[in-house]
């Protein structure tokens, strides 16, 4: 990908308030940080670390946190957050696959669903065993090719632009074969797991995916405005569809991924 893909993708990422979505991952989060554990001492890098939500858990525990993402705007909300919380927390903006960390500077590394959007999943496991010290820890989500998620993306694809040439599919990541060849120096673990999603109606959904998740908003702007109304009556209706009494329910199934650096 090149250098002015990049850029797009970084203001496409952060045209939205990612904060609003990040707040339905909690669970995520949590999963995270129990799986890596912190506490003082620990130098913890986030990667695609958003608008900073799992830096904040993870600063709680104690640890030394550095978050870093490609989007400048993502960056800009996640310092910000961390002044209202109250928290110690370093943010970059950075590229994934070319990481501005000394070698071996981290003892543990996180990503929700976040690396795994980078295009060159090779460079990313390779910058991922750089930065970790031997002995170090990984603990990365990524979205499976089952149920909502898979769904909602490839009703997204219908619509969008092709990808750049040469980008990976993010629930690659998934695979415990994929991520044994992309993270040698790790010994690799895969867990399942779900981040439910409850919300008051599909509506209300489809509202928080048009205004605040970068893609969607970009895409939806780029549409004439007949065929992106037509994608939100779709996207809609594939809410309803994991409708529950008064409310949707709807399983976000995703695997965690964990490693331990290899000396």
């Amino acid at each position: 990908m090149t250098d002015d893909v990049k850029v797009q993708q970084a203001a496409m990422w952060g045209s939205a308030p990612f904060e609003n979505i990040a707040r339905n991952l909690d669970s995520m989060h949590r999963t995270i940080v129990d799986a890596l554990g912190g506490g003082a001492g620990k130098r913890w890098l986030d990667i695609g670390c958003g608008t900073g939500e799992l830096a904040r858990l993870a600063a709680a525990t104690g640890a030394d946190v550095t978050g870093c993402d490609l989007s400048p705007a993502l960056i800009e909300t996640a310092r910000r957050q961390a002044r209202e919380w109250g928290i110690t927390a370093a943010f970059d903006v950075a590229d994934c696959e070319s990481l501005p960390y000394p070698d071996a500077s981290f003892d543990l590394l996180s990503s929700s669903v976040g690396a795994i959007f980078a295009p060159a999943h090779e460079a990313v496991g390779s910058e991922m065993a750089r930065v970790c010290r031997p002995g170090g820890r990984l603990a990365m989500t990524v979205w499976v090719r089952t149920g909502h998620i898979a769904a909602f993306f490839d009703l997204i694809d219908e619509y969008a632009p092709p990808r750049p040439p040469g980008g990976a599919d993010p629930m690659d990541w998934s695979g415990l074969g994929h991520a044994e060849a992309v993270l040698p120096a790790f010994e690799v673990t895969t867990s399942s797991h779900d981040a439910t999603w409850a919300a008051p109606s599909a509506e209300s959904m489809v509202d928080d995916f048009a205004t605040s998740f970068g893609p969607m908003k970009s895409l939806l702007t780029a549409l004439p405005q007949e065929r992106a109304g037509d994608l939100l009556e779709r996207l809609r209706e594939h809410f309803e569809t994991y409708r529950h009494g008064d409310g949707i329910v709807m399983a976000r199934p995703y695997v965690l991924l964990e490693g331990v650096r290899r000396s």
